[in-house]
């Protein structure tokens, strides 16, 4: 059971470093200054999700991984070239609602797992919160498609 938490939290920790990436990378390129302190509070939540997750696997006396997932590199690369030709603001709340979307199955995924109690207890609370950021960013899109 060991090694299966540690294999799970490390496959969460890849995908925190992803959320906390491609959230920072759309703070970069959003121009709307509500939306850019959102996207910014959000990585930083990824970045906190990623040490307590850290710390949970050395707890375990296993080692991290300190990489992003091949496919959030991918993708973050994509989110620069789409950025460029449309509207700054939708573009990057589609993409990261799309990684929220992917956080919450993977989330979803390690719950469904053998994984012990107090592990799953902390990852249940982490999903709540990508659970809960996702929600306002659906939020925030309808209200910018109300507003135009």
């Amino acid at each position: 059971m060991r090694n299966k938490n540690i294999s799970v939290l490390n496959e969460l920790i890849a995908v925190s470093q992803d959320g906390e990436k491609g959230f920072s990378d759309a703070a970069g390129i959003a121009t709307d200054p509500r939306l850019k302190g959102m996207f910014q509070t959000y990585s930083d939540e990824c970045q906190q999700g990623v040490i307590e997750l850290q710390a949970l696997v050395r707890s375990l006396g296993g080692e991290t991984t300190d990489k992003e997932s091949a496919t959030g590199t991918a993708h973050r690369g994509w989110v620069c070239i789409d950025a460029a030709s449309k509207d700054h603001d939708l573009s990057a709340l589609a993409d990261v609602e799309r990684e929220q979307n992917n956080s919450a199955i993977a989330y979803q995924k390690a719950l469904d797992s053998d994984i012990d109690p107090s592990v799953s207890a902390i990852i249940e609370i982490q999903a709540a919160v990508a659970k809960r950021n996702h929600q306002a960013l659906l939020d925030f899109r309808q209200s910018i498609e109300t507003r135009g």
